[in-house]
C-alpha cells in the first residue's frame, strides 16, 4: 500500500530520497535574481531545463506554456517589443516563481533538472498530451512534480466519474493542473513553521502570484466537489 512515509523514488536523485513526510527545514534556498545584463538571469532558468531534450520548436511552445514568453534568443515576444533584457527578466520573475511554489509544495526540496524532465515526461504519457501540456500543468500546480503514474492514473479515473463524456486531458491542461491537485499527497511536518521562515525573504510580487495560483487551485477544487456531489446524487436510488 502506498503510505505518506513512502520514499518518492522516481523523485530525487539515486543519492538520495525525498520521504512523503518532511520534519526538517530547507536548506540552501535558492533565489534566482533578475540581474543586469539579460543573459546572467538565464542560468537557473536553462539549468533547470538541462534534462528536457526538446527542438526549438517544441521548446518555443514549452516556454510560452511556462512564461508565457519566447524562449532566449528570440528577438520579439509579447512582453519585450524587442527588448531582449525584459523579456529575460519576465521569464526570470515567473521562473523564480515557480521554484519558490515547487519548493514550498516538496517540504523544501530543490527540483533537479533530471527530476524535472521525468516529472514532465509522466505527465505527457499519462495525460496523452504535447509536452507544452505537460509543462503548463507542472507549472500551474507544482505538488505534481512528486506524483509518480499511479497517483496521475488514480486522479484521472476519478475526473471521468466526475466529468462524464468530457475531454479530461484538455480539462486538466485548461485548469493548468488544479484538477490534479493533491494527487501526490505529500505532506510537510512543521510546514507553518517553514512557510513563516521563509515569508521574510519573499518577493511582494511573487506572493501575489502564489496567492493569485491558490486561489485559482481553490475554485477548481469548489466546482470539481460540485460535480462529484451530482454524480452522487444521480446514483441514488
Amino acid at each position: 500500500d502506498h503510505t505518506m512515509a513512502q520514499p518518492v523514488a522516481h523523485l530525487v536523485p539515486s543519492s538520495a530520497a525525498l520521504p512523503r513526510r518532511v520534519s526538517s527545514r530547507p536548506r540552501g534556498r535558492r533565489s534566482l535574481a533578475v540581474r543586469a545584463g539579460g543573459v546572467a538571469a538565464f542560468e537557473d532558468v536553462e539549468q533547470l531545463w538541462g534534462a528536457v531534450h526538446i527542438d526549438a520548436t517544441t521548446k518555443e511552445r514549452c516556454w510560452f506554456a511556462a512564461y508565457d514568453a519566447p524562449f532566449h534568443g528570440v528577438p520579439s515576444g509579447p512582453y519585450m517589443g524587442g527588448r531582449v533584457a525584459d523579456m529575460n527578466a519576465h521569464i526570470a520573475k515567473r521562473h523564480r516563481v515557480f521554484l519558490e511554489r515547487s519548493r514550498r509544495e516538496l517540504c523544501g526540496h530543490e527540483i533537479a533538472p533530471q527530476e524535472f524532465a521525468e516529472a514532465l515526461e509522466r505527465m505527457r504519457s499519462v495525460l496523452g498530451v504535447g509536452l507544452d501540456g505537460a509543462v503548463k500543468c507542472v507549472f500551474g500546480e507544482p505538488s505534481l512534480l512528486a506524483a509518480d503514474k499511479a497517483e496521475l492514473v488514480r486522479g484521472l479515473v476519478t475526473l471521468r466519474i466526475e466529468h462524464e463524456g468530457e475531454d479530461i486531458a484538455e480539462l486538466v491542461v485548461k485548469s493548468r493542473g488544479a484538477l490534479l491537485a493533491g494527487a501526490a499527497h505529500v505532506v510537510c511536518e512543521a510546514e507553518d513553521d517553514d512557510r513563516a521562515s521563509a515569508a521574510d525573504d519573499d518577493d511582494p510580487e511573487d506572493l501575489r502570484w502564489i496567492s493569485w495560483y491558490s486561489k485559482k487551485t481553490k475554485e477548481v477544487e469548489t466546482s470539481a466537489r460540485d460535480h462529484r456531489s451530482r454524480y452522487e446524487r444521480r446514483l441514488r436510488p
